[in-house]
């Protein structure tokens, strides 16, 4: 569309011509993929994409969602114009439910599909368990291995978006004092500079 320019001095008619539209503001490629991807993952799945709005009758325990307003914070102030952040994509599964993506990084490298873990004490698991345990004040909890709860995450958006899955990346940060107890892949972040580190690490650029 085009957008009517205001003069305020008389103008010949050649200036008149040149004045009387100008094309819209470029607009950045990565804003570009963000907005495409919202308006993909909506008419898909027939549910409207959130960017940057909790959804109150979906609003988890307050303790998370403390740990995912830390992470947004640092998506805003710590990456750069070659990254957007989207939070809380509402997604349905198979069964009817319905499942929140914490985050989600648009970026040249891929999509980065962020799952948040406000959680204290020693923290202890294995790339492949189902469940993790949390060790805090010598009491043992369990909790469902984030690295497969976000593959699932990493799937769904792949197949609405016809992504190859090398485009989709699984990232877990855990936020609050926690220690992790045993090795675990580099996507599995402890704070938030181990983070923003991971998400920064010079990459191929893909999209």
């Amino acid at each position: 569309p085009a957008f009517a320019v205001y003069n305020p001095r008389p103008a010949s008619g050649e200036e008149q011509h040149r004045n009387h539209t100008i094309q819209p503001p470029h607009m950045n490629t990565l804003t570009i993929i963000a907005i495409a991807l919202i308006l993909a993952i909506s008419a898909a799945f027939g549910l409207l994409a959130g960017a940057g709005k909790t959804k109150p009758a979906h609003r988890r325990k307050n303790k998370g969602n403390i740990g995912e307003s830390r992470i947004s914070i640092l998506n805003e102030i710590g990456l750069d114009e070659n990254h957007i952040g989207l939070d809380n994509i509402l997604i349905p599964l198979p069964d009817g439910g319905t499942t929140q993506i914490d985050h989600i990084v648009v970026s040249p490298y891929g999509l980065y599909i962020i799952e948040t873990k406000n959680m204290g004490g020693w923290i202890y698991g294995n790339e492949y368990d189902k469940q993790w345990t949390q060790v805090l004040y010598k009491q043992k909890y369990t909790f469902q291995n984030p690295l497969r709860q976000n593959y699932k995450h990493c799937q769904v958006i792949a197949s609405a978006l016809n992504l190859d899955n090398s485009l989709v990346h699984s990232v877990i940060v855990f936020i609050g004092d926690s220690e992790i107890k045993t090795p675990l892949p580099s996507n599995v972040c402890n704070g938030g500079t181990a983070y923003l580190n991971y998400i920064k690490q010079p990459r191929e650029a893909r999209i």
